[in-house]
């Protein structure tokens, strides 16, 4: 029996180009911090969000990056949870993000989707209140 042995998702990871400049892009902009630094020239950094919610940036192997859409095979995107969507879209359009408008959210909700400066695909997402406990 497993139940109890898996406790969830810690983080997800992005192989950035750019590791240090991508880490302060979503510190900056989407308001992580970063809470530990292996201290290399191009680090890895734990960057967690004000809910919790955990992303690894590290670098890439220097590979060019493949093109990837939203409905692509494999992990399509990052999701960030918000408690105003028109706030954070209003938000991000001010810093210079491109960001879709708003389309109702799988499972409920409204999400909004935009890449970061290295082409990941990222979404805001407000749900209904208590949306999680199911």
């Amino acid at each position: 029996m497993t139940e109890g042995l898996f406790a969830g998702l810690d983080h997800a990871a992005i192989a950035a180009r750019e590791p240090a400049r991508l880490a302060d892009w979503y510190c900056e902009t989407l308001g992580f911090r970063v809470i530990a630094d292996n201290g290399k020239e191009r680090p890895t950094r734990i960057l967690a969000g004000a809910g919790g919610g955990m992303i690894e940036m590290m670098p890439d192997d220097e590979t060019p990056r493949p093109s990837r859409d939203l409905f692509d095979p494999g992990i399509s995107h990052l999701a960030i949870r918000v408690s105003d969507l028109a706030a954070a879209v209003a938000r991000l359009r001010a810093a210079g993000v491109p960001v879709a408008e708003p389309v109702p959210a799988a499972g409920g909700g409204q999400v909004a989707t935009f890449p970061d400066p290295e082409g990941n695909i990222l979404q805001v997402v407000e749900r209904p209140a208590n949306w999680g406990d199911r």
